[in-house]
């Protein structure tokens, strides 16, 4: 039987949703115009166990890891949203091979054309880094604007948001 322990976390401060940096290697223009992030999904898979008497589930063995979706603004001269088009058109070669070997000339890691890693820190209350999680084979999967439109009364920055699949990520202190 369990007992029950009056234990109290060492840190009582709770994460901030605006304390973060975000780095994708390969994307240095919409690390800076970054907005915002999610954390993504992770689950682990329910095996069932028959029995005469119903069903026992057991402890999972295979983890599923959800899309990274980002927002950022976009630039007057769309450089961060190119960026990501460059790499989700190279791998798709909807105009051919020569894309690809186009971007790979131009890219500062050509033998690293299809994935890239990134890093997400989070900061403590005192806004020092302090967790970062890691993500591996990071790859473009979608992107999406906003709306051109002449109804709107206020200059409202156009935004973007893109979604990645990865291998894996890691969440580690920051040392």
């Amino acid at each position: 039987m369990a007992t029950l322990q009056n234990t109290q976390p060492g840190n009582m401060n709770p994460l901030s949703a605006s304390g973060f940096l975000f780095s994708i290697q390969k994307l240095p223009h919409v690390n800076y115009f970054l907005t915002g992030i999610s954390l993504p999904e992770i689950s682990l898979d329910q095996p069932q166990r028959a029995t005469p008497f119903g069903d026992q589930p057991l402890a999972g063995s295979k983890l599923t890891f959800g899309q990274l979706n980002i927002r950022f603004r976009i630039d007057e001269n769309m450089q961060n949203y190119r960026e990501i088009f460059r790499w989700m058109t190279a791998l798709g070669f909807p105009g051919g091979f020569e894309q690809t070997r186009s971007l790979a000339r131009t890219s500062a890691n050509p033998a690293g054309l299809t994935y890239s890693d990134a890093t997400l820190i989070m900061t403590s209350s005192a806004n020092n880094p302090n967790v970062k999680a890691n993500f591996i084979d990071l790859y473009p999967i979608s992107l999406t604007t906003g709306e051109f439109s002449v109804d709107k009364t206020d200059v409202e920055p156009m935004e973007g948001t893109a979604s990645f699949a990865y291998r894996s990520y890691d969440l580690l202190d920051v040392v």
